[in-house]
């Protein structure tokens, strides 16, 4: 099949030479999520007339398991025969009834993770596991009692695989947790899920409780897929949703989650996110090369047509999405790897058509698209300064407390107790309100203008506690702390 994207990449460099307001700090990994480079050679050739620098393959764990099928082994034997350069980062999950949550089942998992790499020196970049905030990845996702069950579970197959796969290889970079950038955080849902934000916070609060002094992961993997393909990549949710548009979102769930412990957020020794799948379907046509009814809406037009529309709304096509979302990952801090999913499309229409080229292997028209994307982040000719479209430079916290507020004196009426503020972390402006609660502190409301560093005990106080609440904030929001409430006794002050 002619493809006659030599020419094309010749050209397009001897243009990019010449952007001179480029970003040369980025060192953004372009490349491909998908399993066809295993059993396509010809595939392989695309990726690399695409400027692939990164593949993401996917291996299947079963339980019992202690090595890769032989399949699977000469599969990854060819990918990395090929020579193309490339890094190959290996997924190995299994059916989500089977996730490994117990002690022998994690050992079990680990240890086959193990063996590949001793198996294939070549191969230092390891996911564990796949979308783990979602059913149709790892069951059960809530306790019986409705609380959320995959984080800590999670969280202690990580660690078992990250002390296990660092003796064999000190340098092996343990990738996780792979969230989908969607979740429905309801245990009662006929598929339950947890938010992204949500599982992440989660899988923090069990690293905590857990005290372990040493990491759970090297690099964080996310997948940034938006609502539907027609959302822009910079599109941003205030439902749960974490697109790429929401980087802000992924680093306070980090930050929030890993800030008081001994494990590395984005943005500190070396810690990167990879976002390990995204993409935008196309539309396919009548072509022989796929079966079956097409689920999804909208579905792209692979270049722009002029006339494409959603409800009166204009809709992009595949080769401006491509170009925008590779621009952003290139912007974006600490972001190191955007992976389009698929390099050939599914043949199937239930499944994902969002690659540069057809089932068959024909490039589609917005393969120069991909081309050229590719290109500028590999050549570092993408101007953050000059995209149309807000990018964030850097990562401001919202208040951290590291000491709560203190309320100090003896609480009788007429007397006036002072409070300290506690100890904050980023706190540009803090703010004090007091509150009576009953007395075993359970239940509080705010005394309506009682605010400030003081407060004059009054007579409707007797009975109850006082508790004093901070309120820290910045340009990144706002952050709360109470105090260990005090009882107020019906003894008069003498103020």
């Amino acid at each position: 099949m002619i493809r006659g994207f030599s020419t094309v990449a010749a050209v397009l460099i001897a243009a990019l030479c010449g952007v001179a307001s480029a970003e040369a700090d980025s060192n953004l990994l372009v490349g491909f999520a998908d399993d066809t480079v295993k059993w396509q050679p010809a595939a392989i050739r695309d990726g690399r007339s695409m400027g692939a620098r990164i593949y993401r393959v996917t291996i299947q764990w079963t339980p019992g398991e202690p090595s890769i099928p032989p399949s699977d082994a000469a599969a990854l034997a060819r990918i990395l025969a090929a020579g193309s350069g490339a890094r190959v980062v290996v997924a190995v999950y299994g059916p989500a009834n089977a996730a490994p949550v117990t002690d022998a089942a994690q050992i079990q998992y680990c240890g086959f993770v193990a063996t590949l790499l001793r198996s294939y020196p070549a191969i230092n970049d390891v996911v564990i596991w796949n979308e783990p905030n979602k059913s149709a990845f790892w069951k059960p996702q809530f306790a019986s009692d409705g609380t959320p069950a995959s984080p800590a579970a999670y969280e202690a197959l990580l660690a078992r695989c990250w002390d296990m796969l660092h003796a064999v290889r000190p340098t092996v970079n343990v990738i996780a947790p792979a969230t989908s950038s969607t979740g429905n955080d309801n245990p009662a849902a006929p598929s339950p899920s947890l938010s992204p934000a949500a599982f992440i916070r989660g899988l923090g609060a069990a690293y905590a409780a857990s005290e372990r002094r040493r990491a759970i992961f090297d690099t964080v993997a996310h997948h940034p897929y938006g609502k539907t393909s027609a959302e822009f990549p910079w599109a941003a949710h205030s439902d749960g949703t974490i697109g790429e548009g929401d980087w802000q979102q992924l680093m306070s769930a980090y930050f929030d989650a890993f800030a008081r412990t001994n494990q590395p957020i984005p943005g500190e020794q070396g810690v990167e996110i990879w976002y390990l799948e995204d993409g935008f379907e196309t539309a396919v046509g009548q072509s022989p090369a796929y079966s079956g009814v097409e689920r999804s809406r909208p579905v792209l037009s692979p270049v722009a047509t002029g006339g494409a529309t959603v409800a009166g709304e204009s809709v992009p096509d595949q080769a401006s999405q491509i170009a925008s979302a590779v621009a952003l990952a290139y912007c974006q801090p600490y972001v190191g790897a955007f992976l389009n999913f698929e390099l050939w499309d599914d043949p199937s229409l239930a499944g994902w058509q969002s690659a540069p080229f057809s089932a068959d292997g024909a490039p589609k028209p917005s393969a120069a698209a991909f081309q050229r994307a590719f290109l500028e982040a590999n050549t570092h000719a993408i101007d953050c300064a000059g995209l149309p479209f807000a990018v964030p430079t850097t990562y401001t916290a919202a208040p951290l407390n590291l000491a709560p507020p203190a309320i100090v004196g003896t609480a009788t009426p007429g007397s006036v107790v002072s409070a300290t503020p506690g100890v904050w972390n980023g706190a540009a402006q803090i703010t004090l309100r007091w509150r009576r609660c009953s007395a075993t502190g359970t239940r509080c409301r705010t005394i309506l203008g009682a605010a400030g560093s003081s407060y004059r005990v009054r007579s409707p106080d007797i009975g109850s506690d006082l508790s004093v609440v901070a309120v820290a904030t910045n340009s990144s929001g706002s952050s709360t702390a109470p105090s260990v409430s005090v009882p107020v006794t019906g003894a008069s002050g003498s103020g």
